[in-house]
Formats: C-alpha cells, sequence, structure tokens
C-alpha cells in the first residue's frame, strides 16, 4: 500500500525509476562514475574532452576515469579519437534511441539523486550477474 506523507502519496524507491530506464542502467552503467562522465560529456556535447579533463571535473584520478570511459565507449554511450598525441571522447548522440534513455536518466539523476545512486549501488556487479544469469533455468523448459 503506498505511503502517505502530508496527504500526498509517496511513491516506493523502485516506482521511481521506471522499468526501461532500469533495463537501461542495468546493461550498461555499472558505477556513479560512468554515470557522472557520461552525462558529463552530454553536457558539453559540442566539445571533445581529454581523460585528463574529464577527471580534473569529476574530482577522480585519470587512472579511474580511463576505464571507465573504455567501458562506456565499448557500450557505443560516447565515442574516442586521437587528436594529435591525445585520446579525447564525445558523446554519441547519433543513436537517438540511447540520446532519449540518456535524457530521461539525466532528468531523473536531477530529480531523485538518490533513488537512482542507490539503484546503481545496490545491483550486483555485471560479472556476477553474468555468472548467475548462467545458472537461470529457461521457462520453456
Amino acid at each position: 500500500m503506498p505511503r502517505k506523507r502530508n496527504g500526498h502519496i509517496m511513491q516506493g524507491m523502485s516506482d521511481i525509476i521506471p522499468h526501461d530506464i532500469k533495463q537501461f542502467l542495468v546493461a550498461n552503467i555499472e558505477s556513479i562514475l560512468q554515470l557522472e562522465a557520461l552525462l558529463l560529456l552530454r553536457r558539453h556535447q559540442d566539445q571533445k574532452l581529454s581523460c585528463e579533463t574529464i577527471a580534473i571535473r569529476l574530482y577522480v584520478s585519470p587512472l579511474d576515469v580511463a576505464g571507465t570511459l573504455r567501458k562506456l565507449v565499448a557500450r557505443g554511450l560516447i565515442v574516442a579519437e586521437v587528436q594529435g598525441a591525445i585520446e579525447v571522447f564525445q558523446y554519441n548522440y547519433t543513436n537517438q534511441a540511447v540520446v532519449q534513455a540518456v535524457d530521461r536518466v539525466a532528468d531523473l539523476y536531477t530529480k531523485y539523486l538518490i533513488p537512482v545512486t542507490n539503484f546503481i549501488h545496490q545491483r550486483p556487479p555485471k560479472s556476477l550477474q553474468e555468472f548467475s544469469d548462467a545458472f537461470k533455468l529457461n521457462e520453456d523448459e
């Protein structure tokens, strides 16, 4: 039963994040650092940013950001390119389905920081999820 506060019905945390956005997050985002890097590049989509610049803006080490950016590139959420001797990264805004999902995630993250953060923290690591999925029985069997 929904809880009420000051006469308003409160949604549970699981109700705040739509199912399709949960699926997007599970498939693409393993950490808050990944989400923050993606959203930073989305906000500056007309710019190509280096790993060092992204690290400075997110207050983390370039080593931490480098692995994060690799995963986002592998998922097609951002693109990488070499300019001179420096690799730069940019938000991949060519896939409209991804753009719409990321726009919705950004909006939810702005409005519901704690529930989105908790959802990302509470999901199992991708390797553990893949391992457990290997043991799921097919419903048709």
